[in-house]
């Protein structure tokens, strides 16, 4: 009797056990972070406790400095002359999410006028090392904040295509040299259409990349149909995530709310004015986004670009911009955030 009272038992601790290690693998805990913009102004609201009041549990804070073509110097103050891009500013933006409870991604990005980092490239060994002393500077002056205010991850590059593709050894002696003196995770940020090109994966803790994979061209493409769209991507990032033993990170992802919003969007920032308005397609591009990948286990979250602390688009057209404030999209976010 006791032998099998003790194989009955046994079965069900066994059967509860796979029960509960299923259910922890269904149900990850995600990042759902939303990246603030930096404001020209000093923040006189906490913007964080809105933020936070959407559901989000992570943000991502973005100090950008200027680097000027044709030698791509990279400023070593803000050339704005931004509160928010200032020291003191992301300091504070950094003390003010804290305080909300929210944990942190801080993201120092190159900001190139009409370009994008992608672009950056030199001729001579030289030329690269001269760079990459300024490069590594700029990235050590914001990695001393992470390191001061205990932030949880940090970005150590976004969308640098031509570095990354040939000079992978400067890359692995700044992670490693990092990693002496932080204790955070370090992730890097790769264009959606580049990161299987980025070698040193392995030294870093997450698979990041940019996410805005072109989906559909219809003016205002359904749930089910930009869906359907995901899933071939999703079968290949599930791949490269298996290859590389690690999990995915969406360091941005987000949609403008105009007309075909879910198809190539830099082609869209540059049409911007001649785009009609369209809350329900950027609300049905993130309700799609959603249903797809916060089910994925290989998926740790992402970071909704974006959120202006003053409610005021800096651009022009805040009404077409990505923010999802005032708009359709924000239900969709707090719908999903709140699961």
């Amino acid at each position: 009797m006791n032998k099998i009272y003790n194989k009955y038992t046994f079965t069900a601790l066994l059967n509860l056990c796979l029960c509960i290690i299923s259910y922890s693998q269904e149900l990850p805990i995600k990042i759902n972070g939303i990246s603030i913009v930096s404001p020209p102004d000093s923040i006189i609201q906490n913007p964080f406790e809105e933020i936070k009041s959407l559901g989000a549990n992570w943000t991502c804070i973005i100090p950008y400095r200027e680097c000027k073509a044709p030698n791509f110097h990279i400023a070593t103050e803000d050339v704005f002359s931004w509160w928010g891009l200032s020291i003191t500013g992301i300091e504070t933006s950094i003390q003010m999410a804290k305080k909300s409870g929210l944990k942190i991604l801080l993201k120092p990005q190159l900001y190139l006028q009409n370009s994008w980092p992608g672009v950056i490239n030199f001729k001579t060994e030289r030329e690269w090392n001269e760079w990459e002393v300024e490069y590594t500077q700029f990235i050590l002056t914001f990695l001393g904040l992470a390191i001061k205010h205990d932030v949880e991850i940090f970005c150590i590059g976004t969308e640098i295509k031509n570095s990354i593709a040939e000079r992978q050894d400067y890359w692995v002696e700044l992670i490693e040299s990092m990693r002496h003196i932080y204790k955070g995770k370090i992730v890097y940020s790769a264009n959606w259409d580049a990161y299987e090109n980025v070698k040193f994966w392995n030294k870093l803790d997450y698979i990041g990349v940019s996410s805005y994979f072109p989906l559909s061209e219809d003016k205002n493409a359904d749930v089910q149909i930009l869906k359907e769209s995901w899933m071939q991507i999703v079968r290949k990032l599930k791949r490269f995530s298996y290859r590389k033993g690690m999990k995915v990170l969406f360091t941005e992802y987000g949609y403008l709310s105009v007309d075909h919003t879910a198809y190539r969007h830099w082609e869209h920032e540059d049409n911007i004015y001649n785009l009609a308005i369209n809350e329900s397609a950027q609300a049905n591009a993130l309700d799609a986004f959603y249903s797809t990948w916060m089910k994925e286990s290989i998926w740790a979250g992402g970071f909704l670009w974006k959120w202006y602390p003053d409610r005021k688009g800096h651009q022009g057209y805040f009404e077409k911009d990505y923010t999802p404030q005032g708009k359709k999209a924000e239900e969709v976010i707090k719908k999903w955030f709140a699961k």
